[in-house]
């Protein structure tokens, strides 16, 4: 689409040309002040583009520093990472999880944190932590993988299903997507793990009160049946396929664009 945008403008502006002498003899500019001018409103965007990502630096280093629980919980998962990445890179967001998996992981220590004396909150910190550990590049991914799942489980020993259900989902589906990466163990008993997890997570995140996780949950269900190892080959399939087309009735193509590409893929 950009070469034919691009080709389109070419075309547009080729009907129009005026020779180079009377363009600059009509505006009253030189070559040079006109180059000049060009450069300056090309490199007038940097500014604020690089004061934004310095902002953001600071920010993780700041919520590092005071070791203020919230910020560091905001700077970690999908929607920090999406915004990172777009208005940076991925190395920026990278940048991030090192800062503030180091932070979390000295909350966590801190015998006189408020944290620790409160259940559901610390069991929140220890799930960011396991999804900075999921997101990390550095370091080995087999040890990752392991890190994000002590610390889940850590997470899930602290809350119930009948205190905080939606916490409790949402660990257990992240839990379920630990033991599908898991490189480390049997992989036929990974799999039947994580089928449980995604199970259970269902039985909270059903598609009437939570219809985006319970579609989420299906496409991760669909993951693990069909990397099954245990049982039927292809009752797995057909079961897999049942959760990626339970995924699509809600991640439509017009509500949900890239869940729905991804569900697409995956059936296909």
């Amino acid at each position: 689409a950009l070469v034919a945008i691009t080709a389109t403008g070419s075309r547009t502006s080729a009907s129009k040309r005026r020779s180079p002498s009377a363009s600059t003899a009509s505006s009253g500019h030189t070559p040079q002040s006109l180059n000049a001018r060009r450069a300056a409103a090309t490199a007038a965007p940097a500014a604020p583009a690089a004061a934004a990502t310095s902002r953001r630096r600071r920010s993780a280093r700041h919520a590092a520093a005071s070791r203020d629980v919230a910020a560091l919980l905001s700077l970690v998962g999908g929607a920090w990472r999406d915004v990172r990445v777009r208005t940076c890179s991925l190395l920026a967001y990278q940048g991030d999880v090192e800062v503030v998996l180091v932070a979390l992981l000295r909350v966590v220590k801190d015998a006189d944190r408020e944290v620790r004396q409160t259940p559901a909150l610390l069991c929140g910190v220890l799930y960011s932590i396991a999804i900075a550990y999921r997101d990390r590049i550095q370091g080995s991914r087999g040890d990752n993988v392991e890190a994000a799942i002590q610390h889940l489980q850590g997470a899930l020993e602290l809350v119930t299903r009948d205190a905080v259900p939606s916490l409790c989902a949402t660990v257990r589906r992240c839990l379920g997507s630990a033991f599908g990466e898991r490189i480390n163990g049997d992989r036929g008993d990974n799999m039947e793990v994580a089928i449980r997890c995604y199970r259970a997570a269902l039985e909270v995140d059903t598609r009437e009160a939570a219809p985006l996780d319970w579609a989420t949950t299906n496409n991760g269900l669909g993951i693990a049946y069909h990397n099954r190892v245990c049982g039927d080959r292809r009752n797995n399939v057909e079961v897999a396929i049942g959760c990626y087309r339970a995924a699509l009735e809600v991640h439509t193509r017009e509500a949900a664009p890239l869940h729905w590409a991804v569900a697409q893929n995956n059936l296909g």
